[in-house]
């Protein structure tokens, strides 16, 4: 193998749409020899080796000065780092994360009647005394990630970062709806605009009601001997009613596994009142997408104290992340994600193919020697 395993990772960046980027957002201007690419690599081998300081980062990836070539980058000095985290625009990242999402999610027109999307987000925190704008319950600091995530392909297809201390229903106008979708979300997007949003495309909804909602019943349908509770066709009341006008359903289980009943409020009548529970059951997958981005990427420690450069790190974790997923399922690997994270995390510089890597060693075979004596025993 002629290529190291870092540049088996990034190969699928689109230079070409990248440079189009930078140039439409003027990010290498008064550049002289970092260039927003080299930043970028830098960025993400931070990600992907797991560096959690400028100066670990800069000895690591200056270490290997002969694999710097095929990567299209060139070293790094700390200092230079740091400025580029600190004044370069963070804008030009995530337009190339927008461009790799809008890859991933690519889908013929039959696909796209059926897909499921998962809202939610996740609360990031941050050293209180540096960041004071960012305060965020008493004495902490701390921001959001939003993401709309595919769990089919288990990658996000829209990101949105925030200060904590930002309701996540004020994100909901921001959201790029598509026909013929599903949205499953809990009870923070519970914005009756939100949801009149969602019908005016054509799409439907899945999510929990607060246990203040005022609604009437207008129909109601049995399901004996299951474990359906209630399946109700509804009408909103006082203020939520006057912002969505159209009828509802409210669907009731009893969860034998919590020992609870569970209360799910959507717009599609056509489903199951048990596909509407497994629907809302799939929103677990966007949670253990969280952990498994705060565990394996570097988005709980930062490199640096500077808003954007924070910003600019989570993004870059992401572009890791879709990278990964790239690489994962173009050559077809079958170990989980996790593993092939901490395979790369050890061997970005060798030049060795990554199916080579994860391939278990042959067990060695036994030759025997001509000249050894052999006993035959009776019975033998």
């Amino acid at each position: 193998m002629s290529i190291s395993l870092f540049q088996q990772i990034i190969k699928s960046l689109p230079r070409r749409k990248i440079n189009a980027l930078v140039a439409s957002h003027g990010s290498n201007k008064w550049c002289k020899k970092f260039s927003t690419f080299d930043h970028l690599v830098a960025m993400i081998y931070a990600q992907l080796s797991g560096q959690t300081s400028l100066r670990d980062l800069e000895a690591s990836f200056n270490a290997s000065p002969a694999r710097h070539y095929h990567l299209g980058a060139r070293e790094v000095k700390r200092s230079t780092l740091s400025d580029a985290n600190a004044a370069r625009p963070s804008a030009v990242f995530e337009a190339i994360l927008s461009m790799l999402l809008g890859e991933m999610g690519t889908r013929t027109n039959d696909e796209s009647r059926k897909f499921v999307r998962l809202l939610d987000s996740t609360t990031i925190g941050l050293f209180a005394k540096t960041h004071k704008m960012l305060r965020y319950r008493c004495n902490n600091s701390a921001i959001k990630l939003h993401l709309m995530f595919d769990p089919d392909c288990q990658c996000p297809t829209w990101f949105q970062i925030s200060p904590a201390r930002f309701h996540d229903s004020k994100v909901c106008g921001d959201l790029p709806l598509t026909p013929g979708a599903t949205y499953v979300f809990d009870r923070a997007y519970n914005n009756a605009t939100f949801w009149a949003a969602i019908e005016a495309v054509g799409s439907t909804f899945v999510t929990r009601p607060k246990s203040n909602l005022a609604y009437d019943v207008t129909a109601s349908l049995h399901h004996p001997d299951t474990m359906i509770v209630a399946d109700e066709t509804i009408t909103l009341g006082g203020n939520p009613g006057a912002k969505y006008t159209r009828p509802l359903r409210r669907i009731e289980i009893f969860d034998e596994e919590k020992g609870r009943e569970l209360a799910f409020i959507t717009n599609d009548f056509d489903r199951r009142p048990e596909e509407i529970a497994a629907l809302y059951k799939r929103r677990w997958q966007i949670e253990l997408f969280f952990k498994w981005i705060k565990q394996n990427l570097k988005i709980k420690c930062f490199l640096a104290k500077n808003p954007k450069a924070i910003r600019l790190q989570i993004v870059t974790a992401l572009i890791a992340y879709v990278l990964l997923k790239k690489l994962h399922t173009e050559n077809r690997i079958t170990i989980p994600l996790k593993r092939v994270a901490a395979i790369a995390s050890n061997y970005l510089f060798n030049l060795c193919d990554i199916n080579k890597l994860i391939k278990p060693p042959d067990k060695p075979i036994t030759q025997n020697n001509q000249n050894q004596l052999s006993l035959n025993f009776p019975g033998q």
